[in-house]
């Protein structure tokens, strides 16, 4: 079921705030402050709403996933991010922002992430911290959640652990060939 949002759930959520209010006024021209500082993040952004669909992206959701803002805005968030049918939870994944309506503050979680650029499928480890947004009656209807991708990072943390139980595995084998050896047959040679 695709659903039509209207971009004005997000300046509403900011009205009467100093960026959202603020025109930038040159050459002629009005600037509003609040899309360009969404898109001006090279990390994901994305507005959810209570059922899980998305309101608003910035334009590296769409890069990122390869679509346009109508494939993406009225979607589930777990349709886009992992290509599911269902509600992140674990074993896969754990659900921030299921959390961050529960506790009504920002929650944090490392998840694997689909995207197909190009006719290519792409497997990413990505930080996903999602923040709840409250209304004027301190009600919260929405989240934010910021993708960050950290696939080096996780790689090479991925690569030194393996890199330390192997070390381990060698640092164990010495231990026994040391301990085997004879102080005398040492010396002799």
């Amino acid at each position: 079921m695709k659903r039509a949002f209207s971009k004005s759930i997000v300046s509403s959520q900011a009205k009467g705030s100093p960026i959202a209010d603020k025109s930038m006024t040159g050459r002629g021209s009005s600037f509003n402050y609040l899309p360009a500082i969404m898109d001006s993040l090279e990390d994901e952004l994305m507005v959810i709403d209570r059922d899980y669909y998305i309101v608003e992206v910035n334009n590296a959701v769409l890069l990122r996933h390869g679509k346009k803002r109508q494939e993406v805005v009225g979607k589930h968030c777990y349709e886009i991010s992992h290509g599911r049918t269902e509600i992140c939870r674990p074993p896969y994944h754990e659900c921030p922002i299921k959390a961050a309506w529960e506790t009504g503050k920002p929650a944090r979680v490392t998840h694997r992430h689909v995207y197909h650029v190009g006719g290519e499928k792409q497997e990413r480890y990505v930080d996903v911290i999602a923040s709840p947004i409250t209304d004027s009656r301190d009600d919260i209807n929405v989240a934010t959640v910021l993708i960050r991708d950290i696939t080096e990072t996780k790689e090479l943390e991925l690569k030194i652990a393996k890199a330390h139980e192997n070390l381990s595995s060698l640092n164990t084998i010495a231990s026994v060939v040391s301990q085997s050896l004879d102080l005398d047959t040492v010396l002799s040679n």
